[in-house]
């Protein structure tokens, strides 16, 4: 599967129907059990997905020289590769790494390095993973983000117990 076959064309849509089409799109996509959902990751470990999660990952700043923490616009860009998401963490897409980076948990990052794309994933208490945020970042902070993290490895699949 190739990233560019799944991103969401938003030409000629309203910034209010493209709020509209986001929602929409992670409802069907990542809440699977009504406000919360689940996925299973490339290596069987499970990631959840919190509704409340939506404004943090697909909207941002309208000006982050500013203000690069406020959430009042609409990412364009994120919700046209809100499917990649998916695809990423299931371990669909080649050329993706996944590290373990030391934050206030030790958090999970995957990256396309090729598309400047991350993943962030948070560690639960109860074990597995909770989704943060997806977005494009600049190669510079790609590298400061994994610079004291721990590559693992990808194609290993967790094999079932008999």
């Amino acid at each position: 599967m190739e990233l560019e076959e799944l991103l969401v064309d938003t030409n000629g849509i309203s910034d209010e129907g493209l709020e509209e089409l986001g929602r929409e799109m992670y409802r069907e996509i990542f809440l699977n059990k009504g406000k919360v959902g689940e996925l299973t990751l490339h290596n069987g470990d499970p990631v959840v997905f919190h509704e409340d999660r939506y404004d943090h990952a697909f909207r941002c700043s309208p000006n982050r020289a500013r203000n690069p923490h406020s959430k009042k616009a609409v990412a364009r860009d994120r919700i046209e590769r809100m499917r990649w998401i998916k695809a990423i963490l299931e371990g669909d897409i080649d050329d993706v790494e996944c590290w373990i980076v030391p934050q206030q948990t030790k958090d999970r990052l995957y990256v396309v390095w090729k598309e400047r794309y991350v993943i962030w994933l948070w560690s639960r208490k109860e074990g597995g993973w909770r989704f943060s945020s997806a977005y494009c970042a600049g190669r510079k902070d790609i590298r400061g983000y994994t610079r004291r993290g721990v590559k693992i490895k990808m194609n290993e699949k967790k094999m079932p117990r008999d």
